[in-house]
């Protein structure tokens, strides 16, 4: 995932930027006067306005949605900033991953007609699907384990999945078949993109029907969604927004996984979907789901994973609270997308009928859209009930010192969401590093300790805002706790009350000189048109860890370092539980070199790095 390093002149221009953060904002009332509606409208318009031109935010729509009326729809900034066309509610998007809450409620069309059991082993529905496993007591994979992340496919097979002319979703068939799944079925949460790509091959099959056909007739046509398809329709492309990165327009790609990923929309169409869920799955007359198969998909799946602690999944849908809601407002429904430079967000509270939908046009919507709609959300849940939100009580006074052998349960290697990290034990106090400067983790209570960043060692930073740049989440009141579960440490990242698997402990392993032979970086051979793709992987080796530091495009650059295990002498996994971890890096010969295969990438052998 993502790693940035900063150097200690860019620090210093982000610590600005934090001390600065929100001082521009409107100030809401707490709370909104029950029924003013008109004042939460009002109120957004300006914050949204101040927020996408602080961050250079090209365009954005939103949408609020009280039960079957949209109580307010509007577009901000521009679709086409070249041609001066402006952002509407009715300027369509790349919606990336909110396209698998569609794909979800497709399947679950299909279980309800008994022509798919999301309990059975998914090769029943796909059988010239295969993957190599090295878990043989593992369960089945199944839609269901799919449809929650639980699977243990892999993340994403990056070869081929952004480029102009993808190929078809079911390529990836004979592409998986050398490949291996990244744990056991239900182990932990995993979001997989593929999963999703292979449940809309599976509807296509199930259905006899091509899928983009089938989700058209089947999904949109009867919820009234007509600018909304899988594909882009002829009398869609005049409302299509632009993408952007820095205020300048990007050329366009396809994606090869198109039910995870590609589904056009706008905030009015998905307005109307929210209006589906609060109606208990109709949709004007028509009946979209059964309010039974709603209710199922709207409820947790994962309550006994240990590993996920409060990371809480329905079906398809995201269920764990990330934006502060108090427990009386009820479960907290909704899910995220992300296509390079278009990002979107859906979030509903389905027990007062409330929902609202951002989408934007630029890789920097990632800066405002969680806390855009998160304030949106609760303004409109104070309007509706009258009630105040409260921030989760939290008090950091309550330090206490820890003996050191305390504090040394903490220290070795973690992998992360951001990649590796070690803490460790540095006069008295548990320090780590984090996007390149130092953080002094401070215990607070028993079996807790709250992270406190000093710039250049003596002045300090708000960590909270520095992890919002990271994460697509409210953030408040952060610190983390130790456990033992199944046998592993783990750190969880405790945010506003809830738990969210932070790190993994890494015990080290054998290194064979087979794999010591191998340091050196390793750049990539074949990366065509591809718009996201590994440049290049460095494998070092420090303090006893065979360490790959990843280098990738998305857009713009991302570094991601992780720990591998040898398997072989020619096969690597990558170690960890989160999302691309566990995946094979293999060697193959070629010539006099050698190559790195790693998620469909070859990379050839460039440089060699001493060994130790």
């Amino acid at each position: 995932m993502r790693k940035f390093n900063l150097t200690r002149f860019s620090i210093v221009v982000l610590l600005l930027a934090i001390f600065t953060l929100g001082s521009a904002s409107t100030k809401a009332p707490s709370p909104v006067k029950q029924g003013d509606y008109d004042y939460v409208k009002q109120y957004l318009s300006d914050y949204i306005e101040k927020e996408i031109e602080k961050h250079n935010v090209v365009g954005l729509s939103i949408a609020l949605v009280d039960d079957q009326t949209i109580v307010w729809a509007q577009g901000f900034g521009y679709a086409d900033k070249e041609a001066q066309i402006k952002a509407s509610p009715e300027t369509i998007y790349r919606v990336a991953s909110i396209s698998k809450l569609f794909t979800g409620t497709a399947v679950m069309q299909l279980a309800e007609q008994g022509k798919v059991d999301i309990n059975k082993p998914f090769r029943n529905y796909l059988p010239e699907f295969s993957i190599k496993s090295r878990f043989p007591d593992a369960g089945p994979i199944t839609p269901r384990n799919m449809m929650t992340h639980h699977s243990g496919l892999p993340a994403d097979f990056f070869q081929g999945v952004t480029v102009k002319n993808p190929a078809p979703p079911s390529s990836i068939i004979p592409m998986l078949r050398d490949s291996y799944v990244k744990s056991p079925p239900n182990l932990a949460w995993s979001y997989s993109n593929l999963a999703v790509s292979l449940l809309g091959q599976m509807v296509e099959a199930v259905s006899g029907e091509n899928f983009v056909t089938y989700m058209d007739k089947i999904i949109f046509a009867p919820m009234g969604m007509t600018n909304s398809s899988f594909e882009l329709k002829p009398h869609m492309q005049h409302l299509l927004s632009k993408g952007y990165f820095k205020a300048k327009a990007q050329s366009g790609f396809g994606v090869r996984e198109l039910a995870a990923a590609n589904l056009y929309s706008n905030v009015l169409d998905l307005a109307r979907f929210e209006m589906m869920v609060f109606a208990e799955g109709k949709s004007g007359e028509n009946r979209i789901l059964k309010p039974e198969t709603l209710h199922e998909m709207l409820t947790v799946q994962n309550a006994d994973v240990a590993l996920d602690f409060d990371w809480y999944m329905g079906l398809s849908w995201f269920m764990f609270d990330a934006f502060g809601f108090p427990e009386e407002a009820g479960p907290v429904c909704w899910h995220g997308g992300d296509f390079v430079f278009y990002k979107s967000i859906l979030v509903t509270l389905p027990k007062y009928k409330l929902g609202v939908i951002v989408l934007t046009n630029s890789l920097e919507g990632e800066k405002v859209l969680a806390e855009i709609a998160s304030k949106s959300l609760k303004l409109m849940y104070e309007a509706k009930t009258g009630k105040s939100i409260k921030p989760a009580p939290f008090d950091p006074s309550k330090v206490v010192k820890m003996p050191e052998a305390e504090l040394k349960k903490y220290v070795g290697m973690y992998d992360s969401m951001i990649g590796t990290f070690e803490t460790k034990v540095k006069n008295g106090k548990l320090i780590t590093k984090f996007m390149g400067a130092e953080i002094i983790l401070i215990p607070n209570e028993a079996e807790k300790v709250a992270p406190t960043l000093k710039l250049f060692g003596f002045i300090p930073i708000k960590f909270e805002a520095l992890v919002q740049k990271i994460l697509p989440i409210p953030i408040e009141n952060l610190y983390f706790t130790v456990h033992e579960i199944n046998g592993r440490r783990v750190l969880a990242l405790n945010n506003a009350g809830h738990r969210f698997l932070a790190g993994v402990k890494l015990d080290p392993v054998p290194i064979p000189d087979s794999w010591m032979r191998r340091l050196g970086r390793y750049e990539v051979t074949d990366k065509g048109d591809n718009l996201i793709y590994i440049k290049s992987v460095d494998i070092k080796f420090h303090n006893g860890f065979l360490i790959a530091e990843v280098t990738y495009f998305g857009g713009k650059k991302f570094k991601d370092k992780v720990a591998i295990e040898p398997v072989s002498d020619t096969e690597a996994v990558i170690m960890g539980i989160v999302r691309g971890r566990g995946d094979t890096l293999s060697i193959t010969k070629s010539a006099d070199n050698e190559i790195l295969s790693c998620s469909g990438y070859h990379l050839r052998l460039t440089k060699r790095f001493p060994r130790p």
